[in-house]
């Protein structure tokens, strides 16, 4: 997994990248990849923060009033209390290509 912190103006800030074991569904390593990324920020003290990831099923996820009883949706509850949380915060999904950074890290 990586992420990268820029700031406003798109410069670097900060990256991050970290390894785990065995094969779990992609969703679900998308999912880990933004609860990290926010409790990485929670923990660095950052306000006005928006998150953009590639995985569109995610955000979807994020944004749905459904419950999910899986994996997936026990993560994504967790992501969405931080986001609760937090009132600047956001989550929006962009194209691979715009996310090309973290994609090298990780």
């Amino acid at each position: 997994m990586g992420a990268v912190i820029r700031d406003e103006n798109g410069n670097f800030l900060a990256a991050r990248s970290y390894s785990f074991h065995g094969l779990p569904p992609v969703r679900d390593c998308e999912a880990l990849g933004l609860l990290d990324a926010l409790e990485w920020v929670v923990e660095s003290r950052l306000q006005r923060v928006v998150f953009e990831t590639d995985a569109k099923l995610v955000v979807d996820a994020i944004n749905s009033s459904e419950d999910d009883i899986s994996e997936f949706g026990d993560i994504i509850a967790r992501c969405r209390a931080i986001l609760d949380c937090h009132d600047f915060f956001s989550v929006q999904s962009v194209r691979r290509q715009a996310n090309g950074v973290a994609h090298a890290l990780a």
